[in-house]
């Protein structure tokens, strides 16, 4: 994914989630071209969405669970 840095840069592979690990998660996804909060990881040459305008879907997995929740509804 990439996100717009001001009007010139582009900033690739943004996370979604700070965190990288097995289990439980929920993960908003932002909608193409909407306006997106990035922060950089510290010590890292990595960014992470912090908030979005809008969400395109949002994803939830606990355990055995799985919800996907978008404009067709979940």
């Amino acid at each position: 994914m990439a996100q717009r840095y001001s009007s010139q840069a582009v900033i690739d592979d943004v996370r979604l989630k700070a965190m990288v690990k097995n289990g439980g998660k929920l993960v908003l996804v932002p909608k193409v071209n909407s306006l997106v909060l990035i922060g950089k990881i510290a010590n890292s040459d990595e960014y992470v969405v912090v908030s979005v305008d809008e969400v395109d879907k949002l994803e939830l997995r606990q355990g055995t669970v799985q919800l996907l929740v978008n404009d067709e509804g979940f």
